[in-house]
């Protein structure tokens, strides 16, 4: 075995190479990963405030009480 500085540097450059393949092969992982999760929690806020505005839209609600209200009015003549 040749036990050089070139050696040591080749192989130096294979381990690296090779770290780094497998440091960009997690980054796309984790990215992609970071990707659907912020997706879900979109999703998940979508929801909710529809919710929410379901809650608080009471305009039907309104509309049905002020016709009971003129019904009374015209029922009490007033």
């Amino acid at each position: 075995m040749d036990l050089t500085k070139g050696h040591f540097d080749k192989q130096i450059k294979q381990l690296n190479a090779g770290l780094d393949e497998r440091f960009e092969k997690q980054t796309r992982i984790l990215m992609a990963y970071t990707d659907q999760q912020i997706e879900k929690l979109a999703a998940m806020v979508a929801d909710g405030f529809q919710e929410v505005k379901e809650l608080l839209d009471v305009r039907g609600r309104v509309q049905h009480l002020e016709k009971e209200m003129r019904e009374i009015k015209e029922a009490l003549n007033v």
